[in-house]
Order: C-alpha cells, then structure tokens, then sequence
C-alpha cells in the first residue's frame, strides 16, 4: 500500500499537469519522480517513469497538455521531441541520485560494520578504554568498567578522573595531566582507582593525547586501563 500510495501521487500530478495547457507545470513531476526513488527504489521510478510517459504520451498526441500551448508553427515532431528530452532529463536525473543513494547506504554499510567490529571488542576486552578532554573530565568509558570496578559506564562519564583516585596517587595523575596539556604525547602510570563498594583497586593507566583529525590539535586523552592487583599482589 505504501508504493502504491508514490505511484498513484505520480499518477495524479501527471494527470494534472498534462490535462491543462494554461500553465507548464511539467516540472513539478520531477520530485514525484525523486520521492518514489529514496523512499523506495530504482526500479518503481522507473515504473513510476513509463507511466508518466504513456500519459504524457498520449495527451501530446490529442494536441492537449502543456506542450500543446507551444506555437502552431511547431510540428507534432518537434512537440513529441521535447517531451522525449523531458523524459530523458527525468530519467537521467533519477540515474544520478541513485548513484548517490547507493554510495550513501555503501558508506553506511560498512560504517555499520565498523561501528559493530569496535563495540564487540570493547565489550569483550579485559581492558577499560577511557576518553576525556584535557582537562580530565571523562567522555566515554567502555563498558568494561562495570567488571573491574562496578561502575556503571554512565556513572563516571561527565566526571573527572581524579574522582575516583586515591588521595595519595592523585598527584602523580595530575602530573601526566598537565604533562599533555603541555604537549606530552603520553605515558603509563600505575594508581589506585576507587571501586563502587569503597575498595581500591591497583590499575596501569596507559595514557595517550589525541588530536582533532583536521587541525591536528591536541583535544583529550585516551586511556587504556589494565587490572594489575595480582601483579602487585605478587
């Protein structure tokens, strides 16, 4: 019902637009065309296209339509000539955007891909992936967190780093801060992180500044945090 519903709007402006001679209208079935095309495909607009040319058709052959306003010094040939080009010009229009189309859901493909490939191994590695700008303050934490810690991702995003650090660490962690915001391009560190129940627990922070992939300008952090308690332990 819903293609049949494009079809038929195509049908009707066609109708429209042929059945009158005062004003050339022709234009107005171009986004017709275009309208059955991205909300469906290629192969109904060019149905949708046929149909348009058997009415546009045979309204030019009974000298009725816009084409029929043309002076009469024109012959039928010339006058079916141009409704050719304007059937050409649909088509070849419709051609273009599906290219475009087509690219588009490509890139869309394989960004879907990209996007499942990171989340299966963020969610399976043992690793905790962490960003945040210069300042410290968390943009993301990789759901890994809630093993190691029993922070929710939610709970430490919008917070800074230093939050969660025992007192006697924090100034070592501040230290590699400002070290990036100087132009460092990173360093590892090992500090105890607080868990939800209160308990601290040794990690290695492998931190690492990234840049805006325009400008090249250092715009936050990449932390990469690894459980090293049975290290310490031993």
């Amino acid at each position: 019902r819903r293609r049949w519903f494009y079809v038929v709007l195509v049908l009707a402006v066609t109708i429209v637009v042929f059945g009158q001679s005062r004003v050339p209208l022709m234009f107005l079935v171009y986004p017709c065309l275009i309208l059955v095309l991205t909300e469906i495909d290629l192969g109904w607009a060019a149905l949708s296209t046929l149909l348009v040319a058997l009415i546009a058709g045979w309204y030019t052959v009974h000298d009725r339509g816009p084409l029929a306003a043309v002076s009469n010094n024109v012959s039928t040939g010339w006058k079916a000539a141009v409704l050719q080009l304007f059937l050409a010009t649909a088509m070849f229009t419709l051609y273009l955007i599906s290219i475009v189309i087509g690219n588009l859901r490509k890139i869309q493909g394989e960004l879907r891909q990209i996007a499942a490939l990171h989340k299966l191994v963020v969610d399976n590695s043992r690793d905790i992936i962490v960003l945040g700008d210069l300042e410290g303050r968390r943009t993301y934490v990789s759901p890994g967190i809630k093993a190691l810690s029993g922070w929710d991702p939610a709970d430490l995003v919008g917070r800074f780093v230093r939050d969660v650090v025992h007192p006697a660490d924090a100034a070592e962690l501040e230290m590699a801060m400002r070290a990036l915001r100087a132009g460092s391009e990173g360093g590892t560190l090992e500090y105890r992180a607080r868990k939800r129940d209160g308990d601290y627990v040794w990690v290695e922070g492998s931190l690492r500044v990234y840049r805006h992939p325009s400008t090249g300008r250092p715009i936050g952090f990449l932390n990469t945090v690894r459980d090293i308690s049975e290290r310490k332990r031993s």
